[in-house]
């Protein structure tokens, strides 16, 4: 084998290494992303559930005093749901680009060690 095979085999070497660290970066985004998902689902059942239970406190307490207060209440429910919904969106959307992004790395890998095998097959 000739010194320039021997620097393809290195390099063909490193570039598998690269992706298999690129895959499972890949695989750890794609998991978080669906652990967020899960989650996301779980926060806005209990969401709805405390929306379902202050309409009934609204339906047992009467008097303008308890309006006022379930009111304040359901308000502030509904802005902290806003806010956390917010908060889901953009961490979604900061993984989304990041699976793009270790997803075109990949792809570029995967090129450079095609050209690579192709170039050891050729000498």
């Amino acid at each position: 084998m000739n010194a320039d095979n021997q620097k393809r085999e290195r390099e063909l070497e490193t570039t598998r290494s690269e992706r298999q660290k690129k895959a499972d970066e890949l695989r750890d985004v794609t998991r978080v992303s669906r652990n967020l998902e899960n989650s996301e689902d779980e926060i806005f059942t209990f969401e709805r559930k405390k929306m379902n239970v202050l309409e009934e406190l609204s339906g047992v307490y009467q008097g303008n005093y308890s309006r006022n207060v379930i009111g304040f209440v359901e308000e502030a429910g509904i802005d902290d749901s806003k806010i956390l919904k917010r908060r889901f969106e953009t961490v979604k959307d900061e993984l989304v680009e990041k699976q793009g992004q270790l997803k075109r790395e990949l792809l570029k890998i995967e090129d450079k060690e095609e050209l690579l095998k192709m170039e050891l097959l050729g000498n």
